[in-house]
């Protein structure tokens, strides 16, 4: 029998497969250090299905009153013991929503979540370098054609390839049909939680919709530091949660995603840093393409939702809600005024 847990590159089964009865999931590990987030690896996890066994059975007799007594009150702290290990390995699971405008890199992002690989993604509608935007994808088995497909999102290393340029691995081309959620599970300081993934194109759903259908634990707006105007919808998006009190409750990270396509940036850092700064939200710059600060990102996102209760206990006893909407108004008309960093996810 397999060890409950294993290192994911040292075993041939993969997560979601069961092996006599037992179902693996990947876990991710992280430790935060004063050098900042710290990736432990990945491995695989057993989740079994636990339930309580008496310790009588239908066909066993009692010699005595007594002993049966005796044996009614073992399989009673049987059942305790079974219930209080089952409430010791129960995960706490948290909602993640991810916002933004369209081809903005949510999908990729969310796809790097799941592991520590590296996934080369990327958004093939976007006019890249010819690196990253070939017309056809060569393997050892098999030639697919994409020059006729538009809308689809290139993110997964999967199989040995011949072409390609520097990149030696066929990359999984991601259709809308691959939206939606996924479970991705953080050890992070020796603590687990799964975060549930939400993540929908913005043209199928309103923020409003989102919001009040899922109600997510943390918000994350993603833009493109490439289309200045997924930025203005990005503003929209945290103004709105602004107005509707969700960022009183609820953290809220912006992110500016593709930092690797530096050549053709049309947002400077210091727009969205200010406009982090004036919504009173966290900031990060990401690349899913080149996998960085993703891990960073993830942790922040746990982080965040680790300090709704406080965020909760600030605005119950504070109330400083008409303070506060006086100054981002005197920010928003050019008032300078002190502000924490927004660029520090582990913290309020």
């Amino acid at each position: 029998m397999l060890a409950d847990t294993r290192r994911s590159g040292a075993v041939g089964t993969e997560e979601g497969e069961a092996e006599d009865g037992v179902e693996y999931y990947r876990l991710r590990s992280f430790s935060i250090t004063a050098n900042g987030v710290f990736n432990l690896g990945d491995s695989l996890k057993t989740r079994r299905s636990r339930s309580i066994n008496s310790v009588t059975s239908s066909g066993t007799s009692c010699s005595s009153t007594r002993e049966a007594r005796l044996l009614s009150s073992a399989s009673q702290l049987s059942g305790i013991g079974a219930e209080e290990d089952a409430d010791n390995d129960r995960v706490a699971t948290y909602k993640v929503g991810m916002l933004g405008a369209s081809e903005v890199g949510k999908t990729a992002l969310t796809a790097q979540f799941t592991t520590s690989d590296y996934i080369c993604a990327y958004d093939a509608s976007l006019e890249l370098t010819p690196l990253y935007r070939p017309s056809t994808l060569y393997s050892a088995e098999n030639i697919v054609d994409i020059s006729h497909m538009r809308d689809i999102h290139i993110f997964h290393l999967s199989v040995p390839a011949v072409s390609l340029g520097v990149m030696n691995s066929v990359c999984h081309i991601v259709t809308d049909e691959e939206y939606g959620q996924r479970s991705v599970s953080v050890m992070l300081d020796g603590q687990e939680t799964e975060l549930e993934i939400i993540d929908h194109p913005s043209a199928e759903i309103s923020v409003e919709t989102f919001c009040s259908t899922y109600n997510p634990d943390v918000y994350v707006v993603v833009y493109s530091v490439v289309d200045r105007r997924s930025l203005k919808v990005a503003e929209e998006t945290l103004l709105y949660l602004w107005k509707s009190d969700y960022m009183a409750t609820h953290g809220v990270i912006l992110v500016g995603n593709k930092v690797d396509l530096e050549r053709k940036r049309e947002v400077p850092s210091v727009v969205g840093r200010r406009l982090a700064n004036s919504c009173g939200c966290k900031f990060i710059e990401t690349s899913s393409g080149l996998a960085h600060h993703v891990d960073e990102l993830l942790v922040g996102i746990l982080a965040q939702i680790k300090l709704n209760p406080q965020r909760s206990r600030d605005q119950a006893t504070r109330r400083r809600r008409s303070k506060q909407r006086r100054r981002i108004l005197k920010h928003l008309l050019g008032f300078k005024r002190k502000t924490k960093s927004c660029e520090n996810l582990f913290v309020l």
